[in-house]
C-alpha cells in the first residue's frame, strides 16, 4: 500500500536531511525541492523529499571508487 503524501514543515524537512531551516529554503529556491505555500508558511511534500533524497543517493553511487575510499580512509600519522 502506498504511503500517504503529506506536507512537511521546513523544520521537519531540515531534521530529516540533517541541515538547517535556511538550507531547506535555499533548496526550494533553487528548484531541488518543491515547496508549497499554506497561508504564510512553506511546506514540502513527502514525495518531493523522497525524490530529492533518491536523486542524491544515486549521485553518490556514481562517484569513482578512488574518491569514495579517499573519503573513508583515516588520516595517516605524520612523521615527527
Amino acid at each position: 500500500m502506498p504511503r500517504e503524501d503529506r506536507l512537511l514543515t521546513l523544520e521537519e524537512v531540515a531534521s530529516r536531511l540533517g541541515v538547517s531551516h535556511s538550507t531547506v529554503k535555499r533548496l526550494i529556491k533553487r528548484g531541488h525541492l518543491t515547496g508549497f505555500r499554506v497561508g504564510r508558511n512553506l511546506r514540502v511534500s513527502t514525495s518531493s523529499l523522497d525524490s530529492y533524497t533518491s536523486t542524491k543517493r544515486s549521485y553518490v553511487s556514481f562517484l569513482p571508487e578512488e574518491n569514495v575510499t579517499a573519503v573513508t580512509q583515516a588520516p595517516q600519522d605524520r612523521p615527527a
